[in-house]
């Protein structure tokens, strides 16, 4: 449980670091970060790590070492990430669509969502105990409560476009796709909190990128 939540608390302080020498003028601080960084990923990773530190050049600036560690280590991560996330989204609004009990459909996204916050902090080598994955439910959350004004209406346009196609639709598809979108939202913020960086200079995975996915999935396995 120690373990877990110090692990948690080492990933919000390495995004911090991160962002520290992003924005700093400083010189010869990155390739020792990035290597304490990836100390903590799964072993199976270590190849893109071996891989980046070759690619390495004594004229790099500690930017360039932090974006070319984020390209050619952490992008591949974070697409296994984010087809999680898809993938329990996916099933947790197809549960949800063929189920007729509310009570039920409830549980059915409570476990969808915490298996795949477990699975996805795993990917970012982040072993969470009971206390730690209180802890990270506790983040996400939080996170989604005082997300930007420019992400809720972002947001907000995106369900508004979508409420002209779900409303041609039945309603247990309809209930179905509000249950990918809201596991997906949990999943991307969980993807944010299990990972030792911020997004410096690859895309940060977004709901709009997802969403058409989830509307095709949907309707074809329940169709």
């Amino acid at each position: 449980e120690v373990r877990g939540l110090k692990r948690l608390k080492k990933q919000m302080v390495s995004r911090e670091a991160s962002q520290h020498i992003y924005n700093s003028t400083a010189i010869g601080l990155a390739e020792q970060h990035c290597l304490k960084m990836a100390k903590g990923l799964p072993k199976s990773y270590q190849k893109l790590v071996t891989n980046w530190h070759a690619k390495l050049e004594a004229n790099y600036t500690d930017n360039e070492i932090l974006c070319l560690y984020e390209q050619q280590v952490l992008a591949p991560i974070d697409k296994l990430a984010v087809k999680t996330v898809t993938k329990n989204a996916s099933a947790a609004g197809v549960m949800i669509a063929v189920s007729p009990f509310a009570v039920l459909d409830m549980f059915i996204v409570l476990w969808r969502n915490i298996r795949m916050i477990n699975q996805v902090s795993q990917i970012y080598g982040v072993n969470l105990g009971y206390w730690g994955r209180i802890q990270l439910i506790k983040n996400i959350f939080r996170t989604m409560i005082f997300a930007g004004a420019a992400e809720i209406l972002s947001d907000a346009g995106n369900y508004a476009l979508g409420a002209g196609i779900t409303g041609k639709l039945s309603t247990s598809v309809a209930q179905g796709l509000g249950a990918s979108v809201l596991t997906t939202r949990v999943g991307l913020k969980a993807i944010a909190e299990s990972r030792p960086m911020p997004c410096l200079s690859v895309k940060k995975p977004s709901l709009n990128a997802i969403s058409k996915q989830l509307f095709d999935d949907l309707k074809n396995k329940i169709s």
